[in-house]
């Protein structure tokens, strides 16, 4: 797969790992969305060996036979495209189905996840709400570039693109001295702030919602606001995706519902920042509670996962676990002690 099929590479990286790790793979393609990219996995350097249900279960079986013969599975990736984990219960598959493992993945997921760096996330949300959606348009469009920054040899642009997230925020915390350079006079020319903020966006997810409550009645322009918006929105990703329960602050909501791999690398930026940048984390995370206040109070020990973001969290377990304590609760005293 060429950089030119951005979402046909993130899938076969995906199902490349997933075989390598599982073995027999019994791909369970319901809508029938991916056959023809699984007719070409072969040619296009996928390194196991791939055999796909194209309407005669005798051929697949006879596909079948050189491999799952041992008494280990072979590393094999079965395509089913119309079945589900109840109409392949009726099949000739039944029996490899439950001796290797299943796959599936969601298009709009799929999409999401390779599309993460490259385009808005609201860009993303509406292109994947499009019903004629499939993995070719996805391709198409995610391999155009985007075209919304003024040029891509300038400083800026060069910065953006060689430096990478967890570069950016370790410089944004750092008060990196090109920074106030590459930004420019903001109350001359806003524009490289504007192109910083859009990047932001695009590659942390940042909402235009959460630069309103953290930022009011402006935009995000000097080296301080970026690090307070950047920072920040990683703290409230952290804590919500933590939660057990969803959140109270209606900028926070929408924080339930991105995407796993964004999820994941917010956290491991913001843990990076706690362990590097002890003394920062811990001024802004105060500010960041303060604006909270309905999270803050709105939430029983019980809901607040296992990650103290905040400082009330802790203090929150602490006197949950005194409570208990008084009361001779001693199993829920020791929950949270462990916490």
């Amino acid at each position: 797969m060429s950089t030119a099929t951005p979402v046909s590479a993130t899938l076969q990286r995906e199902l490349s790992s997933y075989v390598r790790d599982q073995g027999l793979v019994v791909w369970l393609d319901a809508d029938k969305t991916y056959s023809d990219f699984v007719d070409h996995l072969s040619d296009n350097g996928f390194p196991y060996a791939v055999t796909a249900f194209r309407g005669s279960f005798l051929e697949l079986m006879l596909a079948l036979e050189p491999h799952c013969n041992g008494l280990r599975a072979d590393n094999v990736l079965v395509h089913m495209p119309g079945f589900n984990t109840t109409n392949i219960i009726d099949t000739p598959l039944l029996e490899l189905y439950r001796a290797g493992k299943s796959f599936q993945k969601n298009l709009g997921t799929l999409v999401a996840e390779a599309a993460h760096g490259h385009a808005l996330p609201e860009e993303i949300a509406a292109f994947i709400r499009n019903p004629a959606l499939s993995l070719s348009s996805a391709d198409t469009w995610i391999g155009t570039p985007r075209t919304s920054t003024s040029s891509t040899t300038d400083a800026l642009a060069i910065y953006l693109q060689g430096r990478g997230t967890n570069g950016i925020v370790a410089d944004l915390v750092g008060r990196d001295e090109r920074l106030p350079k590459l930004l420019g006079d903001a109350d001359v020319d806003a524009e490289p702030a504007s192109r910083f903020r859009e990047h932001l966006r695009r590659t942390l997810g940042v909402t235009p919602a959460w630069e309103s409550l953290r930022l009011p009645n402006k935009t995000a322009q000097t080296l301080d606001d970026f690090l307070d918006l950047a920072l920040s929105w990683l703290m409230a990703v952290e804590f919500v995706t933590d939660l057990n329960e969803p959140p109270v602050v209606q900028a926070l909501k929408p924080l339930s519902a991105l995407p796993a791999p964004l999820v994941k690398e917010c956290r491991a930026l913001v843990a990076d920042v706690r362990e590097r940048y002890p003394e920062q984390y811990r001024i802004l995370s105060i500010d960041v509670e303060s604006t909270l206040t309905d999270d803050r109070t709105g939430h029983h020990a019980r809901a607040l996962g296992s990650i103290d973001t905040f400082a009330f969290e802790e203090h929150t377990i602490r006197g949950a676990a005194l409570s208990a304590l008084e009361k001779g609760d001693w199993n829920t005293a020791k929950v949270y002690a462990v916490e």
